[in-house]
């Protein structure tokens, strides 16, 4: 099995700069993630996977976060209220 060149997930939930920050922050020091890179304009997010690589780890850490992700690019593009970044950065 070949390892793809890059994988792009559909994110649903971003509202700001903030947003991108806190998803790239969470992602990119996972096993597995050589680099990634978050759009917000499209709302997408874009990993270069490495040795280790696990699309699902990626997937629940970035729920996690507050996020709806969605690897076969299906999304609904409308903005929920209130950001998942701002949310989380109130959490002891």
């Amino acid at each position: 099995m070949t390892r793809a060149e890059k994988v792009t997930f559909a994110i649903t939930g971003m509202d700001c700069v903030d947003c991108v920050a806190a998803i790239e922050n969470e992602v990119m020091p996972m096993a597995g993630v050589e680099y990634v890179g978050v759009s917000l304009s499209s709302r997408t997010m874009t990993v270069r996977p490495g040795l280790g690589f696990d699309l699902a780890a990626i997937a629940s850490r970035v729920r996690l976060l507050g996020y709806g992700v969605d690897e076969e690019m299906k999304y609904d593009p409308a903005p929920r209220s209130g950001c998942p970044c701002r949310v989380n950065s109130r959490r002891p």
